[in-house]
């Protein structure tokens, strides 16, 4: 994924447990079989392999890899032959990288896509709308949390199946709040800003907040205050912009960091640093608050990881105004237009066999999405995953299931007037830059939301 993760104990034998276990029951017992032994031997045939390309940003290769060999399997077990080559590229420039693979029409037959770049891909014509080729797709629309399917669906239609989706949350350590004489956690700004300032003054953590926004973390975190404000965005519908109107929801954001760097309540090394730099120093106890991706929970209340893991708890994203809205992604697998244009039909079936293996049901179950949330704490775009038992289990322990569906269910993805734009990645350097001087008090919050409303209103008249 574009985010960073700490390495896992990812073996084969790891995997092969899980997804047997994920087989259990009458109901798919073949697939419990297939899972739990080694792969198939290919069928004896002359039917020629079926080449396909796969585009990936570094994350878990290993396993993602088994899921491609147990895919070939399978097929084999049909008397299809498929040999899925698996291509990676560091995160840190696989949009660019695959900017020009695509553009270059290099082979590729499935690839990773973010929602705030599909609109960037979808409108120059390098994807189309999974749903496009394949009308059965559509099917999944009704399984999806609200804040996926509008991350993954251009024009009315599904762009791909999702490989991921989590939201932006919010963790604390109970035994901080609890000695600084706070018997509940903070749901609000102001209520964080009072919890954090006792915790400084008494002594327990100097900054208690720690927000990390290095990378790709910068928009999403600050999407997720704004998001926890009514209303809060940079963008009408239509595009036009809004956040440097006057108490606009990003000034009201800036503002509040602003005002935590100065009272040296907020960690500013936390500022420019990674999720797992952030993490350290939760984990380490030297932070009471800490906004990042949720699917880093399952980590932090292990104690093979933490200090403090059974202190940690998630509670809802703290806003004003009785909003405790956040920012919620959605990471999926995406179609080239390559090759809708150039593959025949049998390899651009296997394409949907695959999406469906990866993303969605394999023999009515949702296999490999619920590998992810068990082994690596991902998030899900299928409603029906909240119900999953083992997944109950594993994420309870850090807070309860129907809190965790709250924070989904009132998360937001990216807004429309924001992720219809085919030059967000331009826009969105710009604003990172501008946003981290007024949060370091370097200027004010309202010159720094004028000076965005002045990039967006060129960059609209440059592409429009």
């Amino acid at each position: 994924m574009k985010e960073e993760n700490r390495p896992r104990d990812e073996s084969r034998r790891k995997y092969l447990k899980t997804a047997a276990a994920i087989a259990g029951g009458a109901a798919i017992a073949g697939v419990a079989g297939w899972y739990a032994k080694d792969l198939l031997s290919p069928p004896s045939t002359t039917t020629p392999t079926k080449e396909m390309e796969f585009l990936a940003w570094s994350y878990q290769s290993d396993n993602v890899r088994n899921f491609l060999k147990d895919f070939a399997a399978r097929q084999a077990t049909k008397g299809v032959k498929v040999n899925v080559k698996f291509t990676e590229v560091p995160d840190v420039v696989f949009h660019d990288a695959a900017v020009t693979r695509l553009t270059s029409a290099v082979p590729t037959d499935i690839l990773y896509m973010q929602d705030n770049w599909m609109y960037e891909f979808g409108k120059s014509k390098l994807i189309t709308a999974a749903e496009t080729a394949f009308p059965d797709i559509a099917k999944y629309k009704t399984q999806y949390a609200p804040f996926a399917l509008s991350g993954q669906t251009m024009d009315g239609k599904l762009m791909g199946l999702s490989y991921y989706a989590d939201v932006d949350a919010f963790a604390y350590n109970a035994d901080h709040l609890s000695r600084a004489g706070i018997d509940q956690a903070p749901t609000t700004w102001d209520e964080l800003t009072d919890a954090a300032l006792a915790i400084k003054q008494q002594g327990i953590c100097e900054h208690p907040i720690v927000i990390p926004l290095a990378g790709n973390w910068h928009y999403m975190q600050m999407s997720a205050f704004q998001y926890s404000l009514p209303g809060g965005k940079m963008f009408e519908d239509d595009m036009t912009p809004v956040m440097d109107v006057s108490g606009s929801s990003l000034e009201e954001v800036l503002t509040w960091l602003q005002d935590g760097v100065k009272n040296g309540l907020i960690n500013t090394t936390s500022l420019e640093c990674s999720q797992q730099e952030g993490i350290r120093l939760f984990e380490a106890g030297t932070a009471s608050f800490w906004t990042g991706g949720r699917y880093y929970m399952p980590d932090m209340v292990d104690p093979k990881n933490s200090q403090v893991a059974e202190h940690t708890k998630m509670g809802l994203f703290p806003g004003r105004r009785q909003c405790h809205g956040t920012y919620g992604w959605t990471r999926f697998y995406a179609l080239p237009t390559w090759a809708v244009d150039n593959r025949d039909q049998e390899t651009l079936d296997l394409h949907y066999a695959l999406q469906e293996f990866l993303g969605g049901k394999f023999d009515g179950e949702y296999v490999a999405p619920k590998l992810w949330a068990l082994n690596y704490g991902l998030g899900f775009a299928s409603t029906e995953l909240w119900n999953d038992q083992d997944i109950i289990d594993k994420w309870s322990k850090f807070a309860s299931m129907d809190l965790q569906k709250e924070q989904f269910n009132q998360a937001r993805s990216l807004e429309t007037g924001a992720i219809k734009m085919s030059w967000y990645q331009e826009f969105d350097t710009f604003a990172r830059a501008e946003e981290d001087k007024a949060i370091l008090n370097q200027k004010t919050p309202a010159d720094a939301c004028i000076a965005i409303g002045a990039k967006a209103r060129e960059l609209l008249d440059k592409y429009t």
